[in-house]
């Protein structure tokens, strides 16, 4: 029982992790591609939908990953960001 109880709180961090990500990609103007929860294993099953005008959200069988992703012309903004070191 414990363990069910620490996996399902590491996913719920995770998936606070990662809409920070969204959230800072949202008000940066870069487009969200896909919202996926799952790691993408391609020879595996995965489910895909769209609502409305939301990204593509993706559930995959692996549930240890969550993950946003930018589509190619906001992949070409980040890359244009100037980063501080």
């Amino acid at each position: 029982m414990s363990f069910a109880i620490f996996i399902v709180g590491f996913l719920l961090a995770i998936i606070v992790h990662e809409l920070a990500h969204l959230e800072a990609m949202y008000r940066l103007g870069i487009e969200i591609g896909e919202i996926g929860i799952g790691y993408p294993i391609k020879s595996l099953r995965s489910w895909k939908f769209k609502i409305g005008k939301l990204p593509l959200f993706a559930v995959n069988l692996v549930l240890i990953a969550v993950y946003v992703k930018p589509t190619k012309e906001g992949e070409r903004k980040l890359a244009e960001l100037p980063y501080k070191d």
